[in-house]
Protein backbone atom coordinates (compact mmCIF):
# COMPACT_ATOMS: atom_id res chain seq x y z
CA UNK A 1 0.00 0.00 0.00
CA UNK A 2 1.07 3.42 -0.86
CA UNK A 3 1.99 6.38 1.83
CA UNK A 4 -0.80 8.11 0.80
CA UNK A 5 -3.54 4.97 1.17
CA UNK A 6 -2.24 4.48 4.27
CA UNK A 7 -3.05 8.16 5.62
CA UNK A 8 -6.32 8.03 3.70
CA UNK A 9 -6.81 4.97 5.62
CA UNK A 10 -5.79 6.27 8.85
CA UNK A 11 -8.05 9.40 8.26
CA UNK A 12 -11.23 7.36 7.64
CA UNK A 13 -10.65 5.04 10.31
CA UNK A 14 -10.04 8.52 12.89
CA UNK A 15 -13.04 9.93 11.79
CA UNK A 16 -15.11 7.04 11.72
CA UNK A 17 -14.43 6.86 15.71
CA UNK A 18 -14.51 10.46 15.99
CA UNK A 19 -18.20 10.53 14.65
CA UNK A 20 -18.92 7.14 16.63
CA UNK A 21 -17.07 9.03 19.79
CA UNK A 22 -19.45 12.16 19.54
CA UNK A 23 -22.99 10.10 18.38
CA UNK A 24 -21.91 8.22 22.01
CA UNK A 25 -21.55 11.35 24.02
CA UNK A 26 -25.11 12.37 22.43
CA UNK A 27 -27.12 9.55 23.22
CA UNK A 28 -25.48 9.03 26.80
CA UNK A 29 -26.03 12.91 27.38
CA UNK A 30 -29.87 12.02 26.38
CA UNK A 31 -30.28 8.58 28.05
CA UNK A 32 -28.88 10.15 31.07
CA UNK A 33 -31.08 13.63 30.83
CA UNK A 34 -34.26 11.48 30.47
CA UNK A 35 -33.16 9.28 33.27
CA UNK A 36 -32.52 11.95 35.90
CA UNK A 37 -35.46 13.37 34.68
CA UNK A 38 -37.81 10.42 35.37
CA UNK A 39 -35.99 9.74 39.09
CA UNK A 40 -37.80 11.99 41.56
CA UNK A 41 -36.41 14.08 44.21
CA UNK A 42 -37.61 12.88 48.15
CA UNK A 43 -38.17 16.59 49.65
CA UNK A 44 -39.76 15.80 53.36
CA UNK A 45 -43.77 15.70 54.08
CA UNK A 46 -45.29 19.05 54.77
CA UNK A 47 -47.92 18.94 57.41
CA UNK A 48 -49.32 22.79 56.65
CA UNK A 49 -50.41 24.92 54.22
CA UNK A 50 -47.95 26.80 51.73
CA UNK A 51 -46.77 30.59 52.56
CA UNK A 52 -46.61 31.45 49.29
CA UNK A 53 -48.20 30.31 45.68
CA UNK A 54 -45.89 29.76 42.83
CA UNK A 55 -46.00 28.96 39.02
CA UNK A 56 -43.73 27.14 36.59
CA UNK A 57 -44.14 28.50 33.10
CA UNK A 58 -42.65 26.57 29.90
CA UNK A 59 -42.59 27.49 26.26
CA UNK A 60 -42.05 24.03 25.17
CA UNK A 61 -38.35 24.34 26.10
CA UNK A 62 -37.71 26.97 28.44
CA UNK A 63 -39.29 27.06 32.11
CA UNK A 64 -39.47 30.39 34.48
CA UNK A 65 -40.48 30.81 38.20
CA UNK A 66 -43.44 32.90 38.02
CA UNK A 67 -44.53 34.84 41.52
CA UNK A 68 -47.58 37.13 42.35
CA UNK A 69 -46.03 40.31 42.84
CA UNK A 70 -47.39 40.67 46.38
CA UNK A 71 -44.99 37.64 47.34
CA UNK A 72 -41.60 39.50 46.24
CA UNK A 73 -39.27 41.36 48.42
CA UNK A 74 -39.86 45.17 48.39
CA UNK A 75 -36.33 45.52 48.00
CA UNK A 76 -36.43 43.07 44.88
CA UNK A 77 -39.58 45.15 43.66
CA UNK A 78 -37.92 48.45 43.12
CA UNK A 79 -34.41 47.18 41.89
CA UNK A 80 -36.72 45.91 38.71
CA UNK A 81 -38.35 47.76 35.92
CA UNK A 82 -42.05 46.64 37.04
CA UNK A 83 -44.94 48.25 35.30
CA UNK A 84 -47.52 49.76 37.45
CA UNK A 85 -50.61 47.27 37.85
CA UNK A 86 -48.49 43.95 37.47
CA UNK A 87 -49.94 41.17 39.06
CA UNK A 88 -46.78 38.76 38.38
CA UNK A 89 -43.35 38.71 37.23
CA UNK A 90 -41.42 35.70 36.08
CA UNK A 91 -37.57 34.81 36.20
CA UNK A 92 -35.75 32.48 34.56
CA UNK A 93 -32.20 32.11 33.53
CA UNK A 94 -29.95 31.69 30.66
CA UNK A 95 -28.11 33.00 28.01
CA UNK A 96 -27.05 36.35 28.38
CA UNK A 97 -26.90 36.50 24.33
CA UNK A 98 -29.91 34.58 23.94
CA UNK A 99 -31.98 36.58 26.01
CA UNK A 100 -30.65 39.65 24.19
CA UNK A 101 -30.82 38.79 20.64
CA UNK A 102 -34.27 37.19 20.93
CA UNK A 103 -37.18 39.76 20.89
CA UNK A 104 -39.50 39.47 23.49
CA UNK A 105 -42.03 40.96 26.31
CA UNK A 106 -38.28 40.26 28.70
CA UNK A 107 -35.47 42.39 30.58
CA UNK A 108 -32.44 40.81 31.01
CA UNK A 109 -30.24 41.51 34.76
CA UNK A 110 -26.52 39.41 34.90
CA UNK A 111 -26.86 36.63 36.91
CA UNK A 112 -23.76 34.39 38.83
CA UNK A 113 -22.69 31.28 36.85
CA UNK A 114 -22.49 29.98 33.34
CA UNK A 115 -25.11 28.15 30.73
CA UNK A 116 -23.98 24.51 29.64
CA UNK A 117 -25.17 21.57 28.35
CA UNK A 118 -25.03 20.39 31.97
CA UNK A 119 -26.06 23.82 33.56
CA UNK A 120 -29.32 24.97 31.79
CA UNK A 121 -32.21 27.24 32.84
CA UNK A 122 -34.55 24.24 33.52
CA UNK A 123 -31.58 22.84 35.42
CA UNK A 124 -31.58 26.36 37.34
CA UNK A 125 -35.64 26.36 37.90
CA UNK A 126 -35.02 22.65 39.38
CA UNK A 127 -32.13 23.51 41.94
CA UNK A 128 -34.78 26.49 42.93
CA UNK A 129 -37.55 23.93 42.85
CA UNK A 130 -34.96 21.58 45.67
CA UNK A 131 -34.08 24.66 47.67
CA UNK A 132 -37.69 25.25 48.90
CA UNK A 133 -38.32 21.19 49.25
CA UNK A 134 -40.65 20.35 45.96
CA UNK A 135 -40.48 17.31 44.91
CA UNK A 136 -38.99 17.35 41.67
CA UNK A 137 -36.09 15.85 38.99
CA UNK A 138 -33.08 14.69 40.45
CA UNK A 139 -31.63 16.54 37.27
CA UNK A 140 -33.62 18.04 34.27
CA UNK A 141 -31.76 19.89 31.71
CA UNK A 142 -35.37 19.93 30.06
CA UNK A 143 -38.36 21.04 30.84
CA UNK A 144 -40.70 17.57 30.89
CA UNK A 145 -38.72 16.07 33.64
CA UNK A 146 -39.61 19.05 36.40
CA UNK A 147 -43.16 19.04 34.37
CA UNK A 148 -44.09 15.53 35.29
CA UNK A 149 -43.12 15.88 38.48
CA UNK A 150 -45.41 18.87 39.24
CA UNK A 151 -48.20 17.14 37.54
CA UNK A 152 -48.07 14.05 39.48
CA UNK A 153 -47.17 15.77 42.64
CA UNK A 154 -50.12 15.35 45.03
Amino acid sequence: MTRQKEIVKTSLKFLKNSLLAIIAGVVFYLAGALLFSLLPTHPPQQNCLPEHEIFIASNGIHLDIIFPVENIEPQLLQSLDVLPGTLFIGFGWGDKEFYIKTPLYDDFYDATGSFSIFHTCNVWVNVALKEIEVKTSVWSPFDFGILYHLKNEK
